[in-house]
């Protein structure tokens, strides 16, 4: 599923920040990875924390944590749902 450009890129979040999916960039079996980490349309998360050095961020989504790597969200279309952080 692709909709319009995204309003903030995953490797932009900040820890307090949060975002609804609205999509993705890629198709198959990367959709389905996203899917099974509760990252579908419509899913709201917020970030709590970052790794050093561009490492992954932590959020929490649908009340479990996961990390994510910042070039792998960056394929997941979002909706900023906060301009700044907490």
């Amino acid at each position: 599923m692709k909709t319009a450009s995204p309003d903030i890129r995953f490797s932009e979040l900040q820890p307090g920040m949060r975002a609804q999916v609205q999509g993705y960039t890629t198709t198959g079996d990367g959709v389905d990875r996203f899917a099974d980490l509760g990252l579908v349309p419509g899913a709201e998360f917020e970030v709590v924390r970052q790794a050093p050095f561009g490492g992954p961020l932590e959020i929490c989504i649908a009340g479990s944590s996961l990390c994510l790597r910042r070039c792998d969200g960056d394929c997941v279309l979002l909706k900023a749902l906060n301009a700044q952080k907490k």
